[in-house]
């Protein structure tokens, strides 16, 4: 059997804290405790996350050998609630990149008035380099490791970047089994036949159309004069695409991990969903 400590060229290498979105919430934080007028005793907590956890993650690989990831959970701050925050697999998460987060969901929560604090998690893998049973044995894994953080009164999860409702499937599952009982509430975002909730797709995406659409009006323009670009044609790109074609806007490019399109006289959005459904990438779309 040989044991492999995956992406451990990069791991060496990265400083786990010196990433450009924590340094860019730590930015914010510092302009808004300004604006405050908070001392330095009251900004020193919010400085840094409540509680951070940091697991490794070994996992039986289909040949047979034996691969090492790294993973994270981070509370940033709970006194509104259970954190609540995504989980995301991708090959360059550290601890830096979940904290920063971790920070923007608690603020979010805040802001909003909901009774949640802020968290969020990942792993270091490249999800396109699993087959689906590595991954299964990856999440639950990572689920496994990080169950002392999580649960319905202390840290709920959802699905982030390179997750969705079998993952989340799959953390509840796996935290049920140990708990020795059915927890739904473990996570959000799971199939809505194990009690996954409607619109939940959706609801990201039409929230961003909601927002561009009352700025629209806010700066006195037409929807008619306005064209949109949108990057990322993923679960939220997606719905912010359609909601805003259905809205009357002009989509005139769009982009996923791959590539992008233009066509500056508009991009049917329902024939291109269409096309990528079939053919699992943009390339080759005629019209734009």
């Amino acid at each position: 059997m040989t044991t492999v400590i995956a992406t451990e060229k990069e791991s060496n290498t990265l400083r786990e804290w010196e990433n450009d979105d924590f340094i860019m919430q730590q930015s914010r934080l510092s302009k808004a405790s300004k604006i405050l007028n908070l001392t330095n005793d009251e900004l020193a907590p919010l400085k840094h996350p409540k509680r951070a956890l940091t697991v490794v993650v070994p996992v039986k690989m289909d040949d047979g050998s034996t691969a090492s990831f790294v993973g994270y959970r981070v509370h940033y701050d709970l006194a509104l609630g259970p954190g609540k925050g995504g989980v995301r697999f991708h090959d360059k998460v550290n601890l830096g990149e979940v904290t920063a987060m971790a920070m923007l969901m608690t603020w979010k929560c805040a802001l909003m008035n909901l009774p949640f604090g802020g968290a969020h998690g990942g792993i270091r893998v490249d999800r396109n380099k699993l087959t689906k049973t590595e991954l299964e044995r990856l999440t639950r894994r990572y689920t496994s490791e990080i169950i002392e953080m999580i649960g319905p009164s202390s840290d709920i999860a959802g699905p982030d970047l390179n997750t969705d409702e079998q993952v989340m499937a799959w953390m509840m599952d796996t935290y049920s089994v140990n708990k020795g009982y059915t927890v739904p509430s473990i996570v959000t975002g799971k199939p809505k036949s194990i009690g996954g909730s409607f619109g939940l797709t959706e609801s990201a995406g039409f929230g961003v159309a909601l927002s561009l659409k009352r700025f629209i009006k806010h700066k006195q323009n037409s929807k008619n004069d306005t064209s949109v670009i949108i990057q990322g044609l993923g679960q939220v790109g997606s719905s912010v695409a359609s909601s805003l074609a259905t809205s009357g806007f002009k989509v005139i490019g769009v982009s996923d991990s791959m590539g992008g399109l233009y066509n500056a006289k508009g991009i049917d959005i329902i024939k291109l969903a269409n096309h990528v459904k079939t053919h699992q990438s943009m390339k080759d779309y005629k019209e734009a």
